[in-house]
């Protein structure tokens, strides 16, 4: 069997357009991972600089921050805080991830 000229066409033309949607898709997956990347970046160090701000060093001295956490927590909605061992005005002890 023989392919005739325009078949070889349609047949390039396939590759071609397999190829570039293939490049297409790394691209904007490399784009989408650094985006990602990115914004969980500056968002953990923004938190990481408020929460370095209130300088916990013992649970009860987070008393007089029980109006800046709640105000804090609810800016990062469903980000991961670490405070080990802190008292929340929940009156419950965080001992790693806040979700």
């Amino acid at each position: 069997m023989q392919l005739k000229n325009h078949e070889y066409i349609l047949i390039q033309l396939n590759l071609y357009i397999v190829l570039s949607t293939l490049e297409i898709n790394i691209i904007f997956y490399i784009y989408l991972f650094s985006v990602t990347f990115t914004y969980f970046w500056v968002i953990s160090s923004k938190v990481q600089s408020d929460l370095s701000l209130l300088q916990w060093n013992h649970p009860l001295q987070a008393c007089h921050t029980q109006d800046i956490l709640p105000s804090m927590l609810s800016s990062y909605p469903r980000l991961f805080l670490y405070n080990w061992g802190t008292k929340l005005h929940l009156g419950k002890y965080v001992s790693g991830v806040i979700v």
